[in-house]
C-alpha cells in the first residue's frame, strides 16, 4: 500500500511488555490491531489502565512495541518523528515558579508570585503560569 493509500496510523498486532520492580512482567497492550484512515478522527476511550496513553506513545514514537508494527502514513514509527504531535495527560511545561525569560530559565521565589487565593486561575490565566507559560 503506498503512503497516499495507507491509513494515517496503523498497529499490527502491537503489544508492550515492561518488566515491574519485583522482578516480573506487565503486558499493558496486547495484540492490538488499529487503523486509522486520513482525515478521519477517532477517540479512544476506556478505563484507566487500559492502555489509551500507551497507545498514543507507541504512535507518536516514545515507546516502541515490544511485539508487532507501528506505522503512520505507511511508514513504520522507528523513535520520535515530524509527522505525529502529542500532547501529554499531565501537563508537560516546566514546573510552577520556573519561566523562560528568552535567554534562558529563571526561577521566581514564592514572593515574587501573588498568593494563591482558592481562584482556579492566578493572574488571570486559567491553570497560572504552567498554562501561561
Amino acid at each position: 500500500m503506498s503512503a497516499d493509500t495507507s491509513p494515517a496510523i496503523e498497529l499490527r498486532g502491537a503489544s508492550k511488555t515492561f518488566r515491574i520492580p519485583s522482578g516480573g512482567l506487565h503486558t499493558a497492550v496486547r495484540d492490538l490491531d488499529l487503523a486509522v484512515g486520513r482525515g478521519e478522527f477517532v477517540a479512544v476511550v476506556g478505563p484507566t489502565g487500559c492502555g489509551k496513553s500507551l497507545t498514543s506513545t507507541l504512535v507518536s514514537g516514545l515507546e516502541e512495541p515490544t511485539e508487532g508494527e507501528v506505522l503512520v502514513a505507511g511508514e513504520p514509527v522507528r523513535g520520535v518523528g515530524d509527522k505525529v504531535g502529542f500532547v501529554l495527560q499531565q501537563d508537560a511545561t516546566f514546573p510552577d515558579g520556573v519561566r523562560e525569560e528568552g535567554h534562558g530559565l529563571t526561577a521566581e521565589t514564592a514572593s515574587d508570585r501573588p498568593p494563591r487565593r482558592g481562584s482556579p486561575t492566578r493572574n488571570g490565566v486559567p491553570g497560572g503560569p504552567r498554562r501561561r507559560t
